[in-house]
Order: structure tokens, then C-alpha cells, then sequence
């Protein structure tokens, strides 16, 4: 998104040169904002970057009187996260969007730092920069199991029971092999049988229970 020429709310000519600072405040979810402000072509000071420390850009300022344009750019989200693999981060960013994760009881850690298995994020275990464990019970999780839960390889216990959860259990989660545990009892909306891929993993303990 770029900002050139006259715009009321950057003053008479599109130049805001009294300016002392740009503040921005927000939560982008999709990733981290990198915002550079273009210099004015009277002005021969350098550009100024800014790149948060985290996707809560809140009060952060950038001090530039001289700006005449705005460029801003996201960067995903996961590509900004350590020691993980992108195509784990992606899971659990899909997990918190489509079960309500604003909402949850507890969501310590989840999108607003880039160190998921160091931080970490609540609920999460990892070993050997893979997640494991999964307990996010009792936690008011809402909507459906996303099917990119089945891209957690190394995952070995999922805990999602006592929540509201809907739909069916992704046929996706067929693909998690050293999958030990899978608790999802007591979500009384969800529905439907175990998937048959499912059937194939080697599960010691599984709870389906108190569901439709």
C-alpha cells in the first residue's frame, strides 16, 4: 500500500513535513508490517525502516519529518518464525484462526511471538524443532479442526476435548503416523465417525465421546 500525492490526511500537498513521528497501531494477523518512508526530494537524509518486533505494532512510533510517501509490506507471518518449519507454523496459525483463538480462555504466546516451541506458545510442546504435544482442552476452542493439523508430523498427542468444537475430525489427521493420542471427547457439536484414515495410525488411547 503506497501513499503519493494530495491527501487531506497527510496535509496540502500529500507531504506531511511537520510530522514528528508516524504512529501505527493495529493487529495484523497475516504477519509483520515492514514500513519504509520515502524521503522528500529536498530532503537528502536517508530512509527510515521499521520493522516490529512483533505483529503488535501498537505503540511503536518512527520519527521522520521529511517522509513524502509511505510503503508498507507484510511479511507472512511463518516466515518470520524460529525454529520451526514454515509448514508447522502454518498449522498452528490455522488451528488459532479457525477455532476461534482471540477467544480462547488462554492464547499465551500464540501470534504475537515468532518462538512457538521456546516462548512457547500455551498448550504447545516441541522436540527437536517439531511440535509433539497439542493441549489446548478446556480452552473454549470454536469451529472445525483445520485439515493442515495433518502437516504436524512428529505429533504425538493431541488434547482438544471439553471445548465447542464442530464438524468432523479431517480425514487429513490420517497422515499423523507417530500420533499416540487423540482426545476429542466431550465437543457435543461435532459429528460424524471416525475417519478411516485414522484407522490406520497406531493410537493408544482415543476419546470420541459426548460428541454427535
Amino acid at each position: 500500500l503506497r501513499w503519493t500525492g494530495s491527501d487531506p490526511e497527510l496535509g496540502d500537498d500529500g507531504f506531511h513535513d511537520q510530522a514528528s513521528s508516524i504512529r501505527f497501531a493495529g493487529y495484523y494477523a497475516g504477519g509483520r508490517a515492514r514500513v519504509v518512508l520515502y524521503e522528500h526530494a529536498n530532503y537528502t537524509g536517508a530512509a527510515t525502516t521499521f520493522t516490529a518486533d512483533d505483529p503488535w505494532l501498537g505503540d511503536t512510533a518512527v520519527g521522520n519529518d521529511r517522509a513524502d510517501s509511505i510503503y508498507i509490506e507484510m511479511v507472512p507471518f511463518c516466515d518470520l518464525v524460529i525454529g520451526l518449519p514454515k509448514v508447522e507454523c502454518e498449522a498452528l496459525v490455522a488451528l488459532y484462526n479457525a477455532t476461534g483463538g482471540p477467544s480462547w480462555t488462554n492464547r499465551t504466546g500464540w501470534l504475537t511471538t515468532y518462538t512457538p516451541c521456546y516462548t512457547p506458545w500455551r498448550g504447545v510442546t516441541c522436540a527437536s524443532g517439531h511440535v509433539t504435544e497439542l493441549r489446548l482442552h478446556e480452552n473454549k476452542l470454536t469451529g472445525s479442526i483445520p485439515s493442515s493439523l495433518g502437516n504436524l508430523a512428529d505429533l504425538q498427542k493431541l488434547y482438544l476435548f471439553d471445548n465447542q468444537l464442530s464438524g468432523s475430525i479431517p480425514t487429513s489427521l490420517g497422515n499423523l503416523v507417530n500420533l499416540l493420542w487423540l482426545w476429542v471427547n466431550d465437543n457435543p457439536l461435532m459429528s460424524g465417525a471416525l475417519p478411516q484414515s485414522l484407522k490406520s495410525v497406531a493410537l493408544e488411547l482415543f476419546y470420541f465421546q459426548n460428541t454427535n
